[in-house]
């Protein structure tokens, strides 16, 4: 869970980290949290999020939303450079 505070250090350490050491053409940052706030949400996408996801609260509504992202990330979306 990232705290809305720091989101944007994370943000920024994260994308220098992939740019400096060339660890993949795009960067996909999808945040988890529990925070359902409207100004997080704005917040993540403005910072360069590609995805903002409430956490659900129970582990197999968790799982589900994994296997989801997974699913979507890995299977469907289609990225430059990427096979």
């Amino acid at each position: 869970m990232l705290d809305p505070e720091h989101l944007a250090e994370v943000f920024t350490t994260l994308i220098d980290n992939s740019l400096s050491y060339r660890v993949a053409p795009i960067v996909t940052v999808v945040v988890l949290t529990t925070s359902e706030v409207e100004r997080d949400v704005l917040a993540s996408y403005q910072l360069g999020a590609s995805g903002y996801l409430t956490k659900p609260i129970d582990y197999e509504s968790l799982f589900a939303a994994i296997r989801g992202i997974e699913e979507y990330w890995f299977a469907i979306v289609r990225r430059p450079g990427v096979s």
